[in-house]
């Protein structure tokens, strides 16, 4: 019964971790719509917005492009479908991504810990099997007493 409940305590923290990582996604693709919308104002050439036609788009469809975008920058996957285009923007990636590594880095952590602490679940119960085994030990050569 304790280990379900360890079980589930850890699937209950994994599942909180993904869902702070798609919130994470959601808020920072929105913030990067918003950059790249102010710069389609002040920049005559390309960029994310005109490119991707995103101004073309319902708003549903454009947060699930700039989340989708965004975790896949973040998880450093990067699969190149969807790019800075500007000068401007590609420095904003760069940010980005850096925060992505660091994304990354507390995701495993955490996972490690997980996992961690699930294999310490079991070391009282092995630590007993081994004082019983001296015990026992020390039992037999004592005569049974």
């Amino acid at each position: 019964m304790l280990e379900m409940i360890l079980f589930a305590t850890k699937l209950f923290k994994a599942f909180k971790l993904i869902l702070t990582i798609l919130c994470l996604s959601f808020f920072c693709g929105i913030l990067w719509y918003a950059q790249a919308e102010m710069l389609s104002s002040q920049v005559t050439e390309h960029n994310f917005v005109t490119k991707y036609e995103l101004d073309e788009k319902s708003g549903y469809e454009t947060t699930v492009t700039m989340t989708y975008f965004i975790f896949t920058s973040l998880s450093t996957v990067g699969l190149g479908d969807l790019h800075p285009i500007s000068d401007i923007e590609r420095i904003v990636g760069a940010f980005i991504l850096l925060f992505g590594v660091m994304t990354t880095s507390f995701v495993m952590e955490n996972l490690n810990d997980m996992i961690r602490k699930i294999k310490d679940f079991n070391l009282p119960f092995e630590d007993s099997q081994q004082l019983n085994l001296f015990l026992g030990t020390l039992k037999r050569f004592n005569g049974n007493s």
